[in-house]
């Protein structure tokens, strides 16, 4: 390729980037007009979490349950053991003696053919009883204004409402992979957020969001995505594409969930696989936006190989400007600017496995979720 054409191809590419980070930066900021007629009350609210093998991070999830600071009387707690073989029904039964308004169900078979920890939560929800139900998972710590703070965002036409999630706490000694993860989890939470608040929703993550009972009932709940590998995201398409109810990722720090970043590089890239596995069901608008992104990075590694050094220096640059317009708003509601300072290194990360997974979205096919393997090949033929 010329390299001439090949540097004006680029360009073209970065300004298409740019354009539709600012764009998604635009939607993050957007105002969502409250609705005037609704009356904000306590509706009874039902926590979900489903545990697997989780009894090192479970006590401090369960513990940080305890302290949420919402009436007691519309506070339930449903806890799930999905099939551990460790101390953790144990330590589910404790907190359950403790709190009269806790149960806790164990699970001893996966009825074929849900994937992963779908028939967990279409357990849990079974045994609910509240108006709006909340789902997080073992490993994350909720603030005690989580739910407080998600419910003000509810009106007449909110259904479905997410938060953001961070992987590491202010001013503790974290490692420089978790930071990096940290920036990810945030950046794919800011982009799903603007282009909800543009009447787009692409996903919520799972461990922090929650959704009208009523809701889940009409779009068939868990049970309606079946053998899909990313149940949240496959629950959010069901939300957008069978009912008028609208979607929210609420930017709050009040409302951010701490998790757990994967210590190794290998847990990472199981996790990632399944995300790129399961975002194969996209839209078209997620299928574009991850297209440029690919073809953004992968043309720019192809500038660098030609020599052509001078531009691709000055493409990247307008890259990383690009991630922090979009990734300075949401940081500073967060109250966590200082992980800007990883901005240059998270983006040679992101470019780095962004490349490695565009093959993987087309042709793997078998992805694990807590040490089970699962054929993506044999579950997309059952839908």
């Amino acid at each position: 390729m010329n390299l001439s054409f090949l540097t004006i191809f680029v360009c073209s590419l970065i300004v298409l980037y740019f354009t539709l980070s600012v764009i998604t930066a635009l939607g993050i900021r957007k105002k969502i007009p409250a609705d005037s007629n609704y009356r904000k009350g306590k509706p009874l609210v039902s926590i979900v979490v489903t545990a697997r093998n989780e009894e090192n991070y479970l006590p401090e999830c369960l513990e940080s349950l305890r302290k949420i600071n919402y009436p007691k009387d519309k506070l339930e707690f449903i806890l799930v053991n999905d099939r551990s073989s460790d101390k953790t029904p144990e330590i589910m039964g404790k907190f359950a003696r403790s709190i009269s308004s806790a149960k806790v169900i164990n699970i001893q078979n996966n009825p074929f053919p849900y994937t992963g920890k779908v028939n967990g939560l279409i357990q849990g929800v079974k045994a609910s009883r509240g108006e709006i139900l909340f789902f997080t998972d073992a490993d994350c710590i909720v603030a005690p204004t989580w739910i407080e703070s998600t419910i003000c965002k509810y009106d007449k036409s909110t259904g479905m409402v997410g938060g953001f999630l961070l992987l590491d706490r202010k001013g503790e000694n974290f490692p420089l992979f978790s930071r990096l993860q940290s920036i990810d989890w945030v950046y794919f939470t800011a982009v799903g957020s603007g282009w909800a608040n543009l009447g787009h929703p692409l996903s919520i993550f799972g461990n922090n969001f929650s959704i009208r009972k009523k809701l889940y009932d009409t779009v068939g709940g868990f049970e309606s995505v079946g053998n899909h590998v990313i149940e949240d995201f496959a629950l959010t398409r069901n939300v957008y594409k069978k009912t008028n109810s609208r979607i929210r990722i609420a930017l709050d720090h009040r409302n951010c969930v701490i998790t757990r970043p994967v210590k190794t590089l290998k847990e990472f890239l199981i996790q990632r696989k399944r995300w790129a596995v399961g975002g194969r069901s996209h839209g078209f608008l997620g299928f574009f936006l991850m297209g440029i992104t690919f073809l953004v990075n992968l043309f720019l590694l192809i500038l660098l190989i030609a020599g052509n050094f001078q531009p691709a220096l000055f493409f990247f640059t307008m890259l990383l400007v690009a991630d922090i317009i979009l990734l300075h708003h949401p940081l500073k509601i967060l109250k966590r600017l200082d992980l800007l300072l990883y901005i240059l290194p998270y983006k040679l990360f992101y470019i780095g496995y962004t490349l490695l997974f565009a093959p993987i979205l087309l042709f793997a096919r078998n992805i694990q979720w807590k040490s089970i393997s699962y054929n993506v090949r044999k579950e997309r033929n059952l839908r």
